[in-house]
């Protein structure tokens, strides 16, 4: 979203350096990923949404993490936290089904979804 919207066990402890709203991840991912510290520790990340925007974040961090060392074979973990059972699509029109599923277009678009 364009806000800040936290769940109430972090609005609490929000502004945090290590607390970063998706509307502001861009602006200061370089910077966060620059106060960790050098450690060969495996990390812990949670990305709470079901949306987009908490999916771009995921698969960023996702991409960043890979380029961190840890040491004996361990591996950086990542969740992702979302109320509902499922993501949420942020464009599920026929158009939009069209673009990104090619094979949609000879389906019946209830099978598009």
């Amino acid at each position: 979203g364009g806000y800040a919207k936290l769940p109430p066990a972090l609005s609490v402890h929000y502004p945090h350096p290590r607390i970063v709203h998706s509307s502001a991840y861009i602006s200061s991912a370089e910077e966060f990923f620059a106060t960790l510290p050098r450690t060969s520790e495996p990390l812990r990340i949670a990305v709470i949404g079901a949306g987009q925007s908490a999916t771009e974040v995921l698969l960023d961090l996702h991409n960043r993490l890979n380029g961190l060392h840890v040491s004996d074979g361990r591996k950086h973990e990542l969740d992702m936290i979302f109320r509902k059972g499922s993501l949420k699509p942020s464009d599920d029109t026929p158009f939009s089904n069209e673009i990104f599923d090619p094979a949609c277009e000879w389906l019946s678009p209830r099978f598009c979804r």
